[in-house]
C-alpha cells in the first residue's frame, strides 16, 4: 500500500511539473538580427495560442511578438524572405539602419492622407460594380470571417521577439513592400498605427508578400465596417479582384474576423 501511494505521489509531481516545463520549453534562434522561438509544426490554432503567449510576456519584458513566414525556399534551402531581406541590407548599409530609417519615416506619414489620396480608385470600382461589372460580380455564399491565421505554402515559422511596445512598429523590423502595388514599409506602419489606435488591430504575421492582422476584438458595427472595407480595398485591391470577388464580400468578410489577410504579387 506504501508503494502504491508513493507511486501515486511520484505521477502527480510528474504531471504538475513535468509537463509544465515541456510547454513553456522553447527552441530560440537569430533571425534577421532578432531573437525568435522556433514554431514547432503547423497548427495554426497552437501558433496563435503561443503568440498570445508572447503578447503577455512581451508586456512585461517589453517586446512585440511578430510571426515570420519563412517561405518557399529557393536555391541552397534560403527563402524568398531570406533574398529579400539580404537585398534591404545590401541597399541600405545593413537591416539595422533600415529598420531605424523605417521608424523615423513612417512617423511623418498621415494614414488618412494616404486613403483620401487613393479613393479615386475605390470610387472607380464601385462604379463598374455597379455598371458593367454586375455581369461578373456574383454573391459568394462562402464568403464567412477569417478566424483562423494562414500559414499555407510555409517552410518554417518563427515568432520573433521585436524591441518594440508599440505593436505597428514591428514591421520596421522586417521590412516588406515598395514593389509593383505594394506599399512601401513606411505607409505598412503608418496604416497599422491607425489599424491598431481604431481597432486594437495589431500586425501578427509577415512573408515578403503577405501581412496579417489579429484583432482580440472583431469589428461587427456598421458604420466602421463601410469605412474598413474602403480602407482595405484600397491598401490590397487583390483581396477582392483576386479574392473575395466584390466590395460587397469583402464587408461581409470582414464582420467579425479576427484576422485580416493582405497579399500582394
Amino acid at each position: 500500500m506504501k508503494n502504491y501511494v508513493y507511486g501515486f505521489l511520484l505521477l502527480m509531481i510528474y504531471l504538475l511539473t513535468g509537463f509544465k516545463s515541456a510547454e513553456i520549453k522553447r527552441t530560440e534562434i537569430e533571425y534577421a538580427g532578432l531573437n525568435c522561438v522556433v514554431v514547432e509544426g503547423k497548427n495554426a490554432e497552437n501558433i496563435m495560442e503561443l503568440f498570445q503567449q508572447m503578447q503577455a510576456e512581451g508586456e512585461r519584458e517589453g517586446y512585440c511578438p511578430l510571426i515570420i513566414l519563412r517561405d518557399e525556399q529557393t536555391s541552397g534551402g534560403r527563402s524568398v524572405l531570406d533574398e529579400w531581406l539580404e537585398m534591404q541590407a545590401e541597399d541600405y548599409g545593413s537591416l539595422t539602419e533600415y529598420t531605424q530609417l523605417l521608424l523615423s519615416e513612417y512617423k511623418d506619414i498621415e494614414a488618412e492622407d494616404y486613403f483620401d489620396t487613393k479613393s479615386e480608385l475605390y470610387l472607380e470600382y464601385i462604379q463598374w460594380e455597379n455598371g458593367e461589372g454586375q455581369s461578373y460580380i456574383t454573391g459568394n455564399p462562402d464568403v464567412e470571417p477569417q478566424n483562423e491565421l494562414y500559414i499555407s505554402y510555409v517552410e518554417d515559422i518563427y515568432i520573433a521577439k521585436v524591441p518594440t511596445d508599440k505593436p505597428y512598429e514591428v514591421l520596421a523590423y522586417i521590412p516588406m513592400g515598395g514593389y509593383n502595388d505594394c506599399p512601401p514599409t513606411q505607409e505598412h506602419m503608418a496604416i497599422a498605427k491607425k489599424w491598431y489606435e481604431e481597432y486594437g488591430a495589431v500586425p501578427c504575421a509577415v512573408s515578403y508578400d503577405i501581412v496579417q492582422y489579429y484583432l482580440d476584438i472583431p469589428v461587427t458595427e456598421d458604420a466602421a465596417l463601410e469605412k474598413l472595407k474602403k480602407e482595405q480595398f484600397i491598401y490590397c485591391y487583390d483581396i477582392v479582384l483576386q479574392g473575395v470577388g466584390s466590395i460587397e464580400n469583402l464587408m461581409r468578410s470582414l464582420d467579425g474576423s479576427r484576422f485580416w489577410f493582405f497579399w500582394w504579387d
